[in-house]
């Protein structure tokens, strides 16, 4: 079986509980309430989508990037997801294809600066893109297990970014590549260096001054 398939060993072989944390993402028991989202945001029409795009469009020509703040999310972006994987795939596609790198992705996650990414932050996190994402408590259990490849209850950086490059979505397969293709160039770079290292200029200097 491949990676994908194997799941990390947790304390007492449990998954990492988030019954206790809110918000639910079981949408069958809870909705949202009021405080947690704004509801003139649910049912735009297309001319307030139109505007957050072109909003959206300025940002990225000025910056270079987009934040998740700026992204929108329905429920016809999930439809064709069967599993709480997919429906995760999708969200880290649509930040990728709006001009987000992985570190900027990553971010959204992290409750603080410098730290990994807690089952409570990974959740909090997933909470904010709205309520067209609904995953259940199980799901959401999986879904971290599956990033947390070291079964110590955080996502790293780094298993972060490894889980992204395998996401089987176009967006993410040419990320792979360019990934790739500059490994390979600073591989070579590295490989010239070593077999023609650049002459030291002191050490020209000494050997004029030897003759």
């Amino acid at each position: 079986p491949g990676r994908m398939d194997r799941r990390p060993s947790y304390a007492g072989n449990r998954r990492p509980s988030f019954a206790s944390m809110r918000p639910s993402f079981d949408g069958s028991r809870r909705r949202p309430s009021s405080d947690e989202f704004d509801p003139s945001k649910v049912n735009m029409d297309e001319g307030v989508k139109r505007e957050r795009r072109k909003s959206a469009m300025n940002a990225i020509s000025m910056t270079g990037s987009i934040s998740f703040d700026m992204l929108s999310f329905d429920e016809s972006d999930f439809e064709k997801d069967k599993t709480g994987l997919d429906k995760l795939w999708t969200v880290m596609t649509k930040a990728k294809e709006s001009g987000m790198t992985v570190d900027q992705i990553f971010s959204f996650f992290k409750s603080d600066a410098g730290g990994d990414i807690s089952p409570l932050d990974f959740q909090e996190g997933l909470s904010k893109i709205g309520p067209a994402l609904r995953l259940t408590e199980l799901e959401l259990a999986d879904i971290f297990q599956t990033l947390d490849t070291d079964g110590d209850q955080t996502i790293d950086i780094n298993e972060f970014k490894e889980h992204c490059y395998k996401i089987p979505r176009l967006a993410w397969k040419a990320e792979r590549i360019r990934m790739e293709r500059e490994k390979r160039k600073s591989i070579e770079l590295a490989e010239k260096l070593v077999a023609n290292p650049p002459k030291s200029p002191s050490g020209a200097f000494m050997h004029k001054l030897e003759e």
